[in-house]
């Protein structure tokens, strides 16, 4: 069980559906930093399925079984791959406090002896909650890279959950001439409601501030490994004040057209339905 791989799926529809496993194929980047959520071999074997997608869909399309590719394939991922940032950016803080921290050289000498190496990172690590995509860097470069780059995937919807409250983006991330535009829809959790309401209250003002708008950039003086995502939160449709998260349990019911995601809707209950729309040029939604 430990060497096994093969948790990971794909699903041959239209739109394609990739179901990716980040748990058990993880890179581990040092015992006091966040691991990479895919390492080398969980990318080979996301461009290989991929390729195997296209293929039976070419093959389909000249069985006369299908008309053509859908423009915009789905990819589920157990966190947001485009991640809440005020959030993750206290996360992001945590850890470099906890950087600063294991620098210290009392705190070095201190942990040597008592043979604790990286404890205090571990600590805030495990605090934190800190598996989120961007903390670390290099690994949501390789994977988006390898989506963009490798796969020459240009559109994409990432349909994730396991972070206890709910969002809709669209956001994009460009490296080396090439960008990938893609809408992150996540829907959590189905049960275990956060109690801290007044905290994601707060981080509502905080987004609307910045008008719902978010990036990261990474320089380096390889053009190579520059990149940078941004994006924009969207608005629930709820006639109140503008709201861009919500803790509320639901259950997500995702509607597609031809050429992409229309709406993400969130059931709460029989009678309760918000729902954030994702393209307004489009009059009737599609069922």
């Amino acid at each position: 069980m430990w060497k096994y791989r093969g948790w990971s799926y794909s699903v041959p529809s239209n739109p394609p559906i990739v179901v990716i496993d980040s748990r058990t194929q993880r890179q581990p980047d040092g015992d006091y930093y966040p691991p990479q959520l895919l390492d080398r071999y969980a990318l080979d074997w996301l461009r290989t399925e991929w390729a195997n997608l296209l293929a039976k869909r070419e093959q389909d399309i000249d069985n006369g079984l299908a008309s053509d590719f859908h423009p915009c394939p789905i990819f589920v991922t157990t966190t947001p791959v485009m991640g809440f940032a005020p959030i993750e950016g206290i996360q992001q803080f945590l850890l470099w406090i906890a950087g600063v921290i294991e620098d210290n050289l009392i705190i070095r000498i201190f942990e040597s002896w008592f043979n604790i190496e990286g404890i205090v990172t571990a600590k805030i690590i495990y605090s934190a909650d800190a598996e989120s995509w961007i903390s670390n860097r290099e690994g949501f470069a390789n994977f988006l890279n390898c989506m963009l780059h490798r796969m020459k995937i240009h559109k994409c919807v990432f349909l994730s959950g396991d972070v206890h409250y709910s969002f809709s983006s669209k956001a994009s991330f460009h490296s080396n001439h090439r960008t990938l535009q893609c809408w992150q829809l996540t829907s959590s959790a189905l049960c275990n409601t956060p109690s801290a309401k007044n905290r994601f209250d707060a981080i509502n003002k905080l987004v609307n501030q910045n008008n719902g708008k978010f990036s990261h950039k990474q320089y380096s003086l390889n053009a190579t490994k520059r990149w940078q995502s941004k994006g924009e939160y969207i608005t629930l449709d709820t006639g109140f004040s503008p709201q861009r998260i919500t803790p509320t349990s639901n259950l997500g019911l995702v509607e597609f057209d031809d050429n992409g995601p229309v709406t993400h809707s969130l059931l709460y209950d029989a009678e309760t339905v918000v729902v954030y729309t994702l393209r307004p040029d489009i009059k009737d939604v599609p069922h």
